[in-house]
C-alpha cells in the first residue's frame, strides 16, 4: 500500500475519531469562557473548521512521519500536495460531521 494510500486510510480513522469527539469539544468550547476567549460567533461553524482543521493537521503529521521512517525529509511542497490529497476523503464525510455537531449542539 503506498503512502498516501495509507494517508487517506488515517484520514477516514481521524474523522471517525472527530466524530466521537464532538460532543467533547462542544462542551469545552462552548463554555463562556471559550467563547470570550475564542470569539466566535457560531460554535457549529466553529467545530466544523476545528474538526476540519484537527484531521488535516492529522494527516499531514502522519504522512511526515511516515516518510521520515525511510529516512528522508518531506518538502513543503509535499505537505501542501498530501493536504490537496486528503481533502476530497474529508469533503466526502462532512455531512457526517455536520450532524454530528448538529446532534451535539441540540442536546443538553
Amino acid at each position: 500500500m503506498s503512502i498516501n494510500d495509507l494517508v487517506k486510510e488515517e484520514a477516514q480513522r481521524q474523522i471517525d475519531l472527530v466524530i466521537d469527539a464532538i460532543p467533547v469539544d462542544k462542551n469545552k468550547f462552548s463554555t463562556p469562557i471559550g467563547k470570550a476567549i475564542l470569539q466566535y460567533e457560531n460554535i457549529t461553524d466553529f467545530l466544523l473548521g476545528y474538526e476540519y482543521g484537527h484531521v488535516a493537521e492529522a494527516c499531514a503529521l502522519y504522512y511526515k512521519d511516515q516518510v521520515e521512517r525511510t529516512g528522508r525529509r518531506v518538502t513543503e511542497i509535499e505537505m501542501r500536495q498530501i493536504l490537496n490529497d486528503i481533502s476530497p476523503v474529508i469533503h466526502d464525510r462532512l455531512p457526517e460531521i455536520r450532524q454530528a455537531i448538529l446532534r451535539s449542539v441540540r442536546s443538553p
